[in-house]
């Protein structure tokens, strides 16, 4: 077993519906370590107060998250229970007082690379967000049998995908401003700790090694050069290119009939 002192920790901060998981394949294939959201047990103890084992399992993410080859671990923490995580590692630390602005959460990474996973069109996020949740698909991969395979998925996707769904411009709303606070909340833990991550985006970084190259960068890493192809894939958005375009245009509407 690699102790975390012996390895480089990448930490990757991230919202849901960002494009982390492709991120997280992409770093698989690599070999930079095992990617997933390995809090997201403990996270679901804290929500229920269960602390039996919790000490075991936070040492245990570090095991299940590192490649023993490269000696490279990665984690990745999404804003929406990275509070829970902080609790769980304020019990880890044994803090008699809890800590603010997840100040256990950055002491158990200090010494990481930090990168912020972010999606720059938050209508598309949103709707991202509010079509998988009504479907139940979170992702389309090649293969179930790949070396990568995330939560709910679907290798093939039914031919009325997203088609009877209903959605709203007020849930679409909602989202967008989860999503704002989601991120406001990364960048005032970054600031708070000062903190530099590195910063990709869906729009910019979403189909091509731009990103994995530069966390490569930064924790002097040679990328392998023959790797496997990516297992996942990107959802289809006809339907939310159908209500991203509906919803800005009641906006215009809006603006249009409101303006003072």
């Amino acid at each position: 077993m690699n102790d975390k002192n012996d390895t480089k920790t990448i930490v990757i901060c991230a919202t849901q519906r960002s494009g982390s998981t492709v991120l997280c394949d992409d770093l698989t294939r690599h070999q930079m370590g095992f990617p997933e959201e390995r809090f997201i047990g403990i996270a679901n103890s804290i929500r229920t107060s269960n602390l039996e084992n919790l000490d075991k399992k936070i040492n245990e993410v570090h095991k299940t998250c590192c490649n023993n080859d490269t000696k490279i671990a990665a984690v990745k923490i999404m804003a929406d229970y990275a509070g829970h995580v902080n609790k769980a590692l304020d019990y880890y630390y044994k803090v008699s007082t809890p800590t603010a602005s997840w100040g256990s959460l950055f002491r158990f990474y200090s010494d990481a690379c930090w990168v912020m996973q972010n999606r720059g069109n938050y209508v598309n996020q949103a709707l991202s967000r509010i079509i998988s949740r009504k479907t139940g698909i979170n992702h389309l991969i090649e293969s179930d049998q790949g070396n990568f395979v995330p939560g709910k998925f679907a290798v093939q996707l039914p031919a009325d995908y997203a088609d009877d769904i209903k959605i709203n411009s007020k849930e679409i709303e909602l989202e967008i401003v989860k999503i704002a606070r989601e991120n406001g909340i990364w960048e005032e833990f970054f600031t708070r700790h000062k903190i530099s991550p590195i910063y990709l985006s869906y729009e910019k970084h979403g189909d091509d090694e731009t990103g994995v190259k530069e966390i490569a960068k930064h924790v002097n890493y040679k990328l392998p050069g023959m790797v496997r192809s990516l297992n996942v894939r990107k959802l289809p958005s006809v339907r939310s290119r159908i209500e991203v375009s509906r919803y800005l245009e009641s906006g215009f509407e809006d603006f249009f009939y409101n303006k003072g």
